[in-house]
């Protein structure tokens, strides 16, 4: 794995780990408040100045956290050269690391599942 697919790994995982903190908040409002259908996240794309909001369904949110090495970005925020989208929901994509760089990510999942 290179340079520049390790720092991209890093900032995917960085995102992924606000989203896992942002989802413990939402979960614990929601449990007060009422159901709701989707929450924010921040974009998981490897770009160091992307904070773009998303909103997806915890559902999807789950599915995703399911797999180490998927991240939910927006359209035109995925790197296909390490990189392969398995999900389009034509307002965010699910894409999952390959190569090198898909075992990293799943190093640094927060979940710990690998």
């Amino acid at each position: 794995m290179d340079e520049r697919e390790r720092r991209l790994a890093e900032n995917e995982a960085l995102f992924r780990e606000v989203n896992e903190r942002t989802k413990g908040v939402n979960d614990a409002w929601t449990r007060v408040a009422t159901d709701a259908p989707a929450f924010q996240v921040v974009c998981e794309c490897g770009r160091e100045d992307c904070s773009l909001p998303l909103s997806v369904s915890v559902d999807l949110y789950e599915a995703v956290r399911s797999h180490g090495s998927r991240f939910l970005v927006a359209r035109g925020h995925e790197f296909p050269e390490v990189e392969t989208v398995v999900d389009d929901r034509h307002d965010l994509l699910v894409i999952e690391k390959i190569g090198a760089s898909k075992q990293y990510a799943e190093r640094l999942d927060p979940r710990g599942r690998g």
